[in-house]
């Protein structure tokens, strides 16, 4: 529904004059109220229905978050390994880079190149001048075998998975009434599919931090931008969802990082 929420965003950029709404529904909401959000005239273009005894009709709202991202980062045990993917891209060079200066010592570096990805030898040396491990795994983020085993391996070396970090992806321009199924798929399954298999490689590790980079676009859309704002609508479920049940889990806006 998140995907579907995000991809929304973007058709009333696209496309203003066709453009109605948002209602999400959720089970066991009340149909009256549905109803009438689903009816209404109003300037709300999106609206959320909950309840049914005391039935609510939510709109979403804009504010200031002060600070730098949330602290749990902070928390990690400098004997742990972070676990990042895209870890040669701008984003993942630069999130490795702040995460060593708040602690963090070893690093799972996980890019589809591998070691052949630019960029990697750079890092892989500054790390290690800075007295950090760095280990990297060549793996496609959407393969939970490929990234169960690298997560296998930390713990055959004798270290302890403690942290993840989603930074792989892409962004592609696509017109939603133009876009093609493959060209959809090179950005949409990198972030919701790579999500999932993190999700599964590391199901059983105690972790302390799993960080989704997602984008402003998933926010209030962005034009000829469909699949990706669909994706990172995923990314921020997914961050929900892992701290509705207790588990580590945080989204984070890419421009955000290091200010």
């Amino acid at each position: 529904g998140r995907t579907l929420w995000g991809l929304g965003r973007v058709a009333a950029l696209e496309h203003p004059r066709s453009w109605a709404g948002l209602v999400d529904s959720c089970a066991g909401a009340d149909p009256a109220t549905t109803a009438a959000a689903l009816c209404a005239r109003s300037d709300e273009d999106e609206i959320a229905v909950r309840g049914k005894d005391r039935p609510r009709r939510l709109v979403p709202r804009l504010t200031a978050a002060g600070g730098d991202l949330p602290g749990c980062y902070r928390t990690l045990d400098p004997a742990g390994t972070v676990l990042v993917s895209g870890a040669f891209g701008g984003i993942g060079q630069r999130v490795v880079r702040w995460l060593r200066d708040a602690g963090v010592r070893s690093f799972l570096l996980v890019s589809r190149r591998g070691a052949a990805a630019p960029g990697c030898g750079e890092l892989v040396d500054e790390l290690t001048a800075d007295g950090c491990e760095a280990t990297v795994a060549s793996a496609d983020v959407t393969d939970a075998t490929a990234l169960r085993a690298a997560v296998r391996d930390v713990a055959a070396r004798g270290g302890r998975l403690t942290g993840v970090v989603h930074a792989a992806g892409c962004s592609a321009p696509q017109n939603m009434v133009d876009v093609d199924a493959a060209t959809y798929r090179s950005v949409w399954e990198p972030k919701v599919l790579g999500a999932l298999a993190l999700e599964e490689a590391t199901e059983g590790c105690e972790l302390q931090l799993f960080l989704c980079f997602s984008s402003v676009a998933a926010t209030w859309g962005s034009q000829h931008l469909a699949s990706y704002a669909a994706a990172d609508a995923f990314l921020d479920a997914v961050g929900e969802r892992r701290r509705a049940v207790g588990l580590a889990g945080v989204r984070s806006e890419e421009r955000r990082v290091g200010k």
